[in-house]
């Protein structure tokens, strides 16, 4: 059973290194997948969970907190085209309060449910056109 430091290669050539309890990965670890992509952070119980950073190959990342290896609670999206999310998630969407801002300069910040607009909020559009109200 593995318990303490350890690192192991699949053979699809993902790596983890880090700690390991009762046989899964438990607190502070790394991995690399076979695709590019990296998640460095907390594990419990075998799944991402607590803080960590997960980067796509492309450079998209989100850096925030996790539960169950979802984005879950307050956390930072970057795209690769200048969009940002900076704010509340929910089973792996924003959820609650957050902001967003797309790399044509537009920028919502407000309530989100399930990755849309909803509740009150802001847009401030990048030509300088302002809503301010109420989403459903």
């Amino acid at each position: 059973m593995r318990h303490g430091l350890g690192v192991i290669t699949y053979s699809s050539s993902r790596v983890y290194e880090g700690n390991w309890q009762a046989d899964k990965r438990e607190g502070y670890g790394f991995e690399r997948f076979s695709n590019g992509n990296i998640y460095e952070g907390e594990y419990s119980k075998g799944k991402v969970c607590g803080q960590g950073k997960y980067t796509w190959a492309s450079g998209e990342f989100y850096d925030g907190q996790w539960a169950d290896g979802h984005k879950e609670g307050y956390g930072v999206w970057q795209g690769i085209e200048g969009d940002q999310y900076i704010g509340q998630w929910n089973d792996n969407k924003p959820y609650g309060f957050g902001k967003h801002t797309w790399g044509n300069g537009d920028v919502y910040e407000g309530e989100w449910k399930a990755c849309l607009r909803h509740g009150q909020g802001c847009d401030q559009f990048a030509i300088g056109d302002v809503y301010v109200g109420e989403y459903q």
